[in-house]
C-alpha cells in the first residue's frame, strides 16, 4: 500500500512540475523576445543612421572638389531621372550593416531590411535655384569674415545710387537736337516778310529773360556739338574702342541650346527657403571667387569669361563682354550727368556752348533743352574714357569732383578717337566693383541658373560625367527604411504579431543645407 501511495504522489508532482516548467519557459521566451525586440529597434536605428550617412558620403566628388557644392547625383552618372539606382545602393548598405551572420556565430537579433525608398527630396534647381544659392553662400561663409560681409553689403548699397537710364540720356540728346531744329525754324520765320515768330511775339518778356541769362558767353570757335559727337558714336562702338591697345579678347563659345532656362527641368518635392539678402551677397562673392572673368582669368574647359556669361547670357565670350561694357557705360553716364549738374563751372560751360550753338536770341526754354542735350553728350564722352580706364584695370570715382574730371568740351571728338582714358584714382571703383553691382541687380533665378550652366558644362566634359545634370542633383532627402524580423524563441500564444514576427519602419532625413546660412 505504501508503494502505491508514493507512486501516485510522485506522478502528480511530475505533471505539476512540468506545468510549472512550461509556464516558466514561456515567460522566459516571452521576456527573451521582448528584449530581442528592444535590441532590434536599436539595431534598426543604427542601420538607418548608417545608411543615411552612406547616402551623404556618395556626393558628387568633382562638384565638391571644383565648386565646393555638396549634392548627390540621383542618376549616378546614368542618363536617368529616377531614384531607383540610389535606392538599390541604400538597400545593399542596409543589408550589409544588418547581416545576421557574423564571424563567430549567428546574430540572434536578425533584423532583415525589406525595402527602402526616398519619399521626399530636394534638387539644386528647386525654387529657382534657392538651394544652390544657399549652399554656395554657405561655402563662402566658411572663408569670409563677418567684417568683410558688412563691407560687401555697404558696397552694394552704395551701388544702388547709380541709375541705368541710357534711354533717358539719348532722349535728352534727341530733345536738344529737336530744340535746335525749332530754333532754326524760328529764325527762318523771322526773316520772312510779315513773318511772325514765337520769338517776336514774346517781345519784352523774352527780352527780359534773355537779359537775365546766367551763362557767361565764351568763344567756342569750331567746337563740335557734343550731341552730334555722342550720336555719331553711340551704338557703333566695338570692343577695341573700349579695351587697351593690344588686348586679346577670348573667342570661346558655348552652346546654349540645352541650358536650364530653356529646357524642362526636374523638380523635387521638398520646399526650400528663399535666400536672404546676405545669402545673395555671399552668392555673388562665391561667383567672383570661383568663376573666371575678364579681370580674373582662370583655367576653364568652357567659356573664359564665366562671370560675364552669368550677367550677359550669350554663348560667346566676346558678346558677353560687350554687354557688360555697355552696362558699365550706362552706369557711368548717369553718374557723370549728375557730376556736371553739380559742378557750376561745367554747368555754365554747357549753357554757354548751348547759347553759342543756338544763338543768343533764341528762346531760353529751347536753349535749356539744348544745354541738357550737350550735358548728355558730354557725359557720354567722359563715360567712354571711364570705361577705358576701368577695362585697363584702373579705378574711377563713383561721382567725380572737378579735379577728377578728364574731358573738355572743346576736345571730345579727339579724345574718343585717340583712345584716351579717364584719370585714375586709388579709392575709386574697379571693374570688379561694377560686376558686383550688376550681379546684385540680376534676378536670382537667372544668376543661379546661369552659374549652374557653367558648372554643368564644365563637369560634363570630364570622362564618365557626360550625363551630369544640375537638376538631378540632390541636396536633401527623406529615406524610408523598412525591416522585418521573425520570432526565434517558441512562444505559446495565439497573438498573431508574435507568431508571424515583427515589422519596423524608420525615416531618416539627409541634408547638406544648414538651417542658418547667414
Amino acid at each position: 500500500m505504501m508503494n502505491i501511495f508514493y507512486k501516485k504522489r510522485s506522478g502528480s508532482v511530475s505533471i505539476f512540475l512540468a506545468m510549472i516548467l512550461l509556464f516558466t519557459l514561456s515567460v522566459v521566451f516571452i521576456l527573451a523576445e521582448g528584449i530581442r525586440q528592444l535590441a532590434i529597434k536599436q539595431e534598426t536605428k543604427i542601420i538607418s543612421h548608417t545608411s543615411r550617412d552612406y547616402l551623404e558620403s556618395i556626393y558628387q566628388k568633382n562638384l565638391w572638389d571644383d565648386y565646393g557644392i555638396l549634392a548627390v547625383d540621383m542618376s549616378l552618372g546614368r542618363d536617368s531621372d529616377n531614384l531607383s539606382g540610389i535606392e538599390k545602393k541604400l538597400i545593399k548598405s542596409m543589408e550589409k550593416n544588418g547581416n545576421p551572420y557574423i564571424d563567430d556565430g549567428i546574430d540572434f537579433i536578425r533584423a532583415i531590411p525589406s525595402s527602402c525608398s526616398i519619399d521626399d527630396y530636394g534638387l539644386l534647381t528647386d525654387n529657382n535655384g534657392s538651394a544652390f544659392i544657399r549652399l554656395a553662400a554657405q561655402k563662402e561663409f566658411e572663408t569670409i569674415p563677418l567684417k568683410t560681409v558688412d563691407e560687401l553689403m555697404n558696397l552694394v548699397n552704395k551701388g544702388k545710387t547709380g541709375a541705368t537710364a541710357d534711354d533717358t540720356m539719348m532722349q535728352d540728346i534727341e530733345n536738344g537736337e529737336k530744340a535746335l531744329q525749332d530754333i532754326e525754324k524760328e529764325k527762318t520765320k523771322s526773316k520772312e516778310p510779315n513773318g511772325k515768330s514765337e520769338l517776336a511775339n514774346s517781345s519784352e518778356k523774352t527780352d527780359q529773360e534773355q537779359s537775365k541769362n546766367k551763362y557767361t558767353e565764351k568763344q567756342w570757335g569750331d567746337t563740335e556739338d557734343p550731341m552730334k559727337t555722342a550720336k555719331d558714336q553711340k551704338g557703333k562702338e566695338t570692343l577695341s574702342f573700349f579695351l587697351p591697345k593690344g588686348k586679346k579678347v577670348s573667342d570661346k563659345v558655348m552652346s546654349t541650346d540645352n541650358i536650364l532656362e530653356k529646357r524642362i527641368i526636374e523638380k523635387g518635392t521638398k520646399e526650400v527657403e528663399s535666400p536672404s539678402a546676405i545669402n545673395r551677397v555671399m552668392f555673388n562673392e562665391y561667383i567672383m571667387d570661383r568663376m573666371s572673368s575678364y579681370s580674373d582669368e582662370k583655367e576653364t574647359t568652357g567659356l573664359k569669361y564665366e562671370v560675364e556669361y552669368i550677367l550677359g547670357g550669350s554663348g560667346s565670350d566676346g558678346e558677353n563682354l560687350k554687354k557688360i561694357i555697355n552696362q558699365i557705360l550706362i552706369f557711368r553716364e548717369s553718374e557723370n550727368v549728375l557730376a556736371i549738374f553739380k559742378d557750376p563751372i561745367k554747368n555754365g560751360d554747357a549753357g554757354s556752348l548751348a547759347i553759342s550753338i543756338a544763338g543768343a536770341s533764341a528762346n531760353p526754354i529751347l536753349i535749356e533743352a539744348v544745354k541738357t542735350g550737350i550735358i548728355a553728350g558730354w557725359a557720354y564722352a567722359e563715360s567712354v574714357l571711364d570705361v577705358r580706364a576701368i577695362m585697363d584695370g584702373k579705378k574711377v570715382p563713383l561721382i567725380k569732383t572737378q579735379t577728377e574730371w578728364t574731358s573738355e568740351l572743346t576736345s571730345l571728338p579727339t579724345l574718343l578717337r585717340d583712345g584716351a582714358q579717364a584719370k585714375s584714382v586709388e579709392s575709386g571703383l574697379s571693374y570688379e566693383s561694377y560686376i558686383r553691382f550688376l550681379m546684385y541687380f540680376k534676378a536670382e533665378k537667372t544668376a543661379a541658373y546661369r552659374t549652374m550652366d557653367i558648372i554643368e558644362n564644365s563637369l560634363s566634359q570630364l570622362e564618365g560625367m557626360e550625363n551630369i545634370r544640375m537638376d538631378r542633383l540632390l541636396y536633401s532627402a527623406r529615406i524610408r527604411m523598412e525591416y522585418k524580423a521573425d520570432t526565434i524563441f517558441p512562444i505559446f500564444t495565439d497573438v498573431p504579431e508574435l507568431i508571424k514576427g515583427y515589422a519596423y519602419q524608420r525615416d531618416e532625413e539627409m541634408t547638406y543645407l544648414r538651417k542658418k546660412t547667414g
